[in-house]
């Protein structure tokens, strides 16, 4: 389910957790994975690499003080392919879709 502040909400530990990818956890997944988001991006939709969505989970989840050991317990908890829909839809919210002169298209830079 989308939030109103461009992620996306989900149980797992006995609580409601959510995965946001602003500006911040953008720059650290993209520091963490020596990747551009635009090739985030392309994984994501090509088919995400495992490493990359714990990462994912890790820079836009609500709690940065987590050891990436402890977000792969949490994606084992949801399962890698809920994992990936979350990652997904939490990617789409960071880069809404405008209308203009680009015909609707996303942005992700």
């Amino acid at each position: 389910m989308a939030t109103p502040i461009g992620g996306v909400r989900f149980e797992a530990g006995g609580r409601t957790r959510s995965l946001r990818f602003t500006t911040n956890a953008l720059c650290m997944a993209e520091e963490a994975l020596d990747k551009r988001v635009i090739e985030i991006a392309t994984e994501l939709e090509m088919g995400v690499g495992v490493r990359t969505l714990r990462t994912l989970f890790w820079a836009g989840g609500d709690d940065q003080q987590a050891t990436m050991a402890q977000v792969g317990d949490l994606i084992d908890e949801i399962g890698v392919r809920k994992a990936t829909e979350l990652a997904l839809d939490a990617f789409a919210a960071a880069f809404p879709v405008t209308e203009g002169k680009g015909g609707g298209e996303a942005n992700p830079q």
